[in-house]
C-alpha cells in the first residue's frame, strides 16, 4: 500500500485527505464514485497472493468505477504483462501503470481534481484512504 505521507504531500493542491479503517478491499475511495486498489512492485514479486486481493476488490465494489493502479518498476516488469493480462482480461478492470508510490499519488491527486475540480462533490468531501497496514 502506498505510504500515508506520499499522496499527502502530493496532495498539497487542495485534496481533503481522510484516513478509515472501514473501507473494505479498496485502498482509496474518491468523490467522483471511483474506488483505487493499490499493487505494489512488492506485490508482484512476493507471489500470487495479489490476485485474491484483485478479485475480492472485482467482488466488493460494484456501484464504483474500479481502477488499479500497477506498479511498473525495473524489479516487477518481467511479471507485469500477466498482471496486465489478469487485471485487465481475466477480471475486466481498468489497470493504471505508475512508476511507483510518487507518481501514483500525482495521479490520484489529478482524479479526484478532475481537470479543474470536476471530481468534487458539492459537499467538499475528499479522498478517502485506508489507513489498514499489513
Amino acid at each position: 500500500m502506498l505510504s500515508l505521507t506520499s499522496p499527502t504531500a502530493a496532495a498539497g493542491g487542495g485534496v481533503k485527505i481522510l484516513f478509515e479503517k472501514e473501507l473494505g478491499v479498496a485502498d482509496f475511495h474518491l468523490p467522483n464514485k471511483s474506488c483505487i486498489l493499490y499493487v505494489s512492485e512488492c506485490d508482484i514479486i512476493a507471489g500470487n497472493s495479489y490476485k485474491r486481493k484483485l478479485v475480492r476488490y472485482r467482488n466488493s465494489s460494484s456501484s464504483f468505477q474500479e481502477l488499479v493502479l500497477v506498479e511498473n518498476t525495473r524489479l516487477s516488469e518481467q511479471y507485469f504483462s500477466a498482471v496486465q493480462k489478469f487485471v485487465v482480461f481475466d477480471l475486466g478492470l481498468t489497470l493504471l501503470p505508475v512508476s511507483g508510490q510518487t507518481e501514483a499519488s500525482q495521479l490520484i491527486t489529478q482524479i479526484v481534481h478532475g481537470g479543474g475540480g470536476a471530481g468534487r462533490t458539492p459537499s467538499g468531501g475528499g479522498l478517502r484512504l485506508s489507513c489498514w497496514t499489513r
